[in-house]
């Protein structure tokens, strides 16, 4: 993958050029809507629970005062409450969730309670021995309800939430004439639950916050720079710093080529397989995920500070790239699916490392003439027939521990003066791409390199 397919593929995204990457929304609203959903569904199963018990309950004690009216009427309320639970249970069940549900459910709810309350107090009088003891009772229990607001993370159910908890306890205050006093009592409760929920709901919003770009994180970065950054001492803000890293950059041969022959979900699903296997060895070399490009990948090693012996990891994660390719080749073929080819690209050099982009949406990524010349040197693994590539400042970094065999002293298209490539001779045996493989893709190779 050569930096002008990085930054075409980077002009199609809609981002600056040289900054292409994976996409990376936020997934936030996923998590919450996946946690309301879960929420929901427990409190459609307690209102159901509680229903049947209240009903039952108020309609004893309907009975028990006297009002036979009064007890059918709690018995047709709580058996229409519960089918109205059970429709909703359904809605959930489906995979669109409707965040219109709480709404519904949550005006359902102090409706009935409300409802039920004053019909009561209405039906029995104040003369009633349970009269003032059954409305004292639900003004302290109307604000509990609106504590479920809580565990639904959002401003407007909880602003929503507390201003039916002051009509119904509003109503049910008025309904038992005790007077302003009794009127402000019941008004405090209610905005105290407010500010409870309010802050139940701020304080779990920041913890899945944190869970969830963890989450996003460690997908790209290795475990140890995100726990910097939970722990603050990597600030993720617009800008960067200029520092010595590894670039690996690894690309797929003949793939558009071979995409043409299979569908959409057979390319995607062999893609994905292999994405999984790379990045989870770039990342376990203590390497991070800059970007996946169409089928290239672009890891970095030394992020978020260079370590000495980056370019050794790199270099280790390479070879076991190929073996891995070869496991992942005999899989595909059992299924009869086609094998990969890959070449890949070492270098070593200053790289501008760091969030590129605007507050709205960043991309953490490097930026700089070394990732252009490791793209370029991956690109003439295929010219010289060897599937890995290593620039002099890799091998001068890695030291003569490998043994090294110089390919060419090549020049570099769109950079003056000639480079040293070398090629690491325990990794030639491993996925070759050879003339074969030309004739596999269908492509005609080239010796000379561009």
């Amino acid at each position: 993958m050569t930096p002008d397919k990085m930054n075409g593929a980077a002009r199609q995204a809609g981002k600056p050029e040289g900054t292409a990457g994976a996409d990376r929304p936020s997934n936030l609203r996923v998590v919450l809507e996946a946690r309301e959903r879960q929420v929901e569904r427990a409190a459609c199963w307690l209102r159901i629970g509680v229903a049947s018990v209240a009903s039952l309950s108020d309609a004893a004690l309907a009975i028990s005062a006297g009002t036979t009216r009064l007890a059918l009427f709690a018995l047709v309320v709580g058996t229409t409450y519960v089918a109205l639970m059970a429709g909703f249970l359904r809605l959930l069940r489906r995979e669109r969730y409707h965040p219109w549900l709480k709404y519904l459910t949550t005006t359902i709810d102090f409706a009935v309670v409300t409802g039920l309350t004053v019909a009561y107090l209405h039906e029995a009088g104040p003369e009633t021995p349970l009269f003032e003891t059954v409305a004292v009772a639900m003004i302290a229990f109307v604000p509990l309800i609106n504590l479920l607001s809580a565990l639904r993370v959002g401003r407007a159910i909880i602003m929503f939430g507390t201003l039916l908890t002051c009509v119904s306890v509003v109503v049910i205050s008025v309904t038992l004439g005790r007077g302003a006093a009794a009127l402000g009592y019941a008004l405090g409760l209610a905005l105290a639950s407010g500010v409870l929920a309010w802050t139940i709901s701020s304080s779990t919003a920041e913890v899945l916050l944190r869970l969830a770009r963890r989450n996003q994180l460690t997908r790209f970065l290795p475990r140890e720079v995100v726990e910097q950054v939970d722990r603050g001492e990597l600030d993720l803000k617009l800008g960067g710093v200029d520092q010595t890293v590894t670039i690996l950059m690894s690309d797929i041969r003949g793939f558009t080529t071979l995409s043409e022959s299979r569908t959409p979900t057979e390319v995607v699903q062999q893609l994905n397989e292999y994405f999984t296997v790379m990045s989870r060895i770039v990342l376990d070399h203590g390497g991070s995920i800059d970007k996946y490009v169409g089928d290239a990948i672009l890891a970095v090693f030394g992020l978020p500070a260079p370590r000495p012996d980056d370019a050794q990891r790199a270099l280790d994660a390479a070879q076991e790239m190929l073996h891995a390719l070869e496991r992942l080749d005999r899989t595909w073929e059992a299924r009869g699916m086609p094998a990969l080819r890959i070449g890949i690209g070492l270098h070593t050099g200053n790289a501008v490392a760091g969030n590129v982009g605007s507050p709205e949406r960043m991309d953490y990524t490097v930026i700089g003439d070394t990732v252009n010349v490791a793209s370029r040197i991956e690109g003439l693994t295929k010219s010289y027939q060897v599937p890995v590539l290593v620039s002099e400042t890799t091998r001068r970094a890695v030291g003569e521990s490998p043994v090294f065999s110089l390919v060419d002293n090549a020049s570099i298209r769109g950079r003056q003066g000639t480079i040293r490539l070398y090629s690491p001779e325990a990794m030639n045996g491993l996925c070759p791409t050879s003339v074969s493989d030309a004739h596999f893709f269908g492509e005609t190779k080239s010796l000379t390199p561009a």
